[in-house]
């Protein structure tokens, strides 16, 4: 199966845009991949054609629109340096994927538009949860406000992460392809393991790495490092997405 799935990888276009586009398109399509054909065919009989790499999008191509703008703390959540998770009703990536999940979970088979945007918001958030500025600091504005210089081209350090390393790295659907096919069945088991909080504590784990910049002067080795963080975060957060979703769709009542 691995094998099949290498090939069907390889096949697909390269996408141009960053992550943002770019890293939320790569998780959709890992993800589909892997899901079962029930799962398919239950999101074809939602959506239509539109792909599930199409879906990762939506959610930043309406941030900022009036009527969706109760979504715009969605996309992270912020925690003090040397602080842990605690319960609240705060409009962050946890709450809302714990949310959506629910609904998409004990969703009637009729609520088509509900289940629609839900799952957009899926996919999306599994792809901002395994992107550790995404649950960052907020001091900084999860990096924002942290300049990041490559070879004289001016990021912050959120857009680096966000979109800057995989242009500059860059990183590619074969990347991820070939990354997958090194994880054994017993490796899934443990990616799968856990809940959103634990998934949040994971990237949470991997900031003294992305704060290492010294002076703001990015340099190879750190692009090189960052590479191999964000190809395993994003091939993570595809296998995580294609569980959760035949998992909750499986389980919706009639």
């Amino acid at each position: 199966m691995k094998k099949l799935l290498f090939a069907l990888f390889l096949s697909l276009p390269l996408l141009a845009n960053a992550w943002g586009p770019q890293g939320h398109q790569m998780v959709a399509t890992l993800a589909y991949r892997l899901l079962d054909r029930p799962t398919r065919e239950k999101l074809m009989n939602y959506m239509g054609p539109t792909t599930l790499a199409q879906m990762a999008t939506w959610m930043d191509d309406v941030n900022g629109k009036r009527h969706y703008e109760h979504m715009k703390d969605w996309h992270h959540i912020y925690i003090q340096k040397g602080f842990t998770w605690r319960p609240s009703k705060n409009p962050d990536i946890i709450n809302a994927l714990s949310l959506v999940t629910n609904e998409l979970k004990y969703a009637k088979a009729t609520d088509t538009e509900q289940i629609k945007t839900d799952l957009m918001v899926l996919v999306h958030l599994m792809g901002d949860l395994g992107e550790p500025l995404n649950c960052g600091y907020p001091h900084d504005k999860g990096g924002r406000d942290v300049k990041a210089i490559v070879d004289g081209r001016e990021y912050n350090l959120y857009n680096l992460w966000e979109e800057g390393i995989i242009r500059e790295a860059p990183i590619s659907i074969g990347d991820c392809s070939a990354y997958y096919n090194t994880i054994s069945p017993y490796e899934i088991t443990l990616i799968l393991k856990g809940n959103y909080i634990d998934w949040m504590n994971e990237s949470r784990a991997l900031l003294p790495k992305v704060y290492d910049i010294g002076d703001g002067k990015i340099t190879p080795e750190y692009i090189s490092a960052g590479k191999k963080i964000i190809v395993t975060q994003l091939v993570n957060a595809a296998i995580r997405l294609a569980d959760i979703l035949q998992t909750t769709l499986k389980s919706q009542t009639n």
